[in-house]
Parts: structure tokens; sequence; C-alpha cells
């Protein structure tokens, strides 16, 4: 795969500018185990949906490359190894943790924002 391919996940495909470099480093590491590059795009693709503010699951995840590949051996013939689930959760967890807490969970609120949705709610009206 090459270095400067950034995958994009089908769930947020705006992936902010300011994570692109760690990603482009992130998906340039090869995947634990014996896969081709088009395998290992697949992985990725698919780790990198873990980033998304649908918050799927690793198991959601890891079960949809498996449904997958199933799906591709009954077309083509060809039987493709699955990942480990082991090697599929650490290919997740090694995206990096800024990127996945932003996409997952959205801007953190400033202590300000935080104060200032609060007022109305916790104001006491004086009589």
């Amino acid at each position: 795969m090459s270095q400067n391919t950034l995958l994009v996940s089908r769930f947020d495909p705006a992936i902010p500018e300011v994570f692109h470099a760690g990603l482009r480093q992130w998906a340039a590491q090869d995947v634990a185990g014996d896969y081709s590059d088009d395998e290992q795009t697949l992985f990725r693709s698919m780790a990198l949906a873990y980033a998304s503010s649908t918050k799927p699951t690793m198991r959601q995840l890891y079960d949809d490359v498996c449904e997958m590949l199933d799906e591709d051996e009954k077309r083509s013939g060809i039987t493709t190894p699955k990942p480990l689930a082991s090697t599929f959760r650490r290919l997740i967890l090694s995206l990096p943790s800024d990127f996945v807490d932003f996409m997952r969970y959205g801007q953190p609120a400033s202590r300000f924002a935080i104060l200032e949705t609060a007022r109305p709610f916790v104001e006491q009206t004086r009589i």
C-alpha cells in the first residue's frame, strides 16, 4: 500500500487534516501476519471505521471483515485468510488515540463552553 494513500472511513468521510500525517504513518505499518496489500488495505479500512461517531464496536468491525471475506470467497472461490480477532483488535488499538477520541466523541468542550451551556439551568432567579 502506498504511504501517500489515506484511508477514509465509510462512516465519517471528513477527517480533519490535522490527523492526516498520523494516519499515513499508521497506514504504512504492516498488519501482523502474511497478508497481501489488498487484504491489509481492507483490514486497515475496517479498523479505521472504529473512529466513527457511530461508535461501532471492535467486534462488529471484525465480524464485518470476516463476512466480507466469506462473501468474496463465495464469489471468487479464492480463500483469503481471516485475521485473528486479537490481531484486528491490536490494529484498531494502534490507531492514533487523539484521532479516535476526536472522531468518536467530537471536540472536547472547553470549561467556558460548559459553564455557558449550564448557565440557564443553574442560575438562581432573584425575586
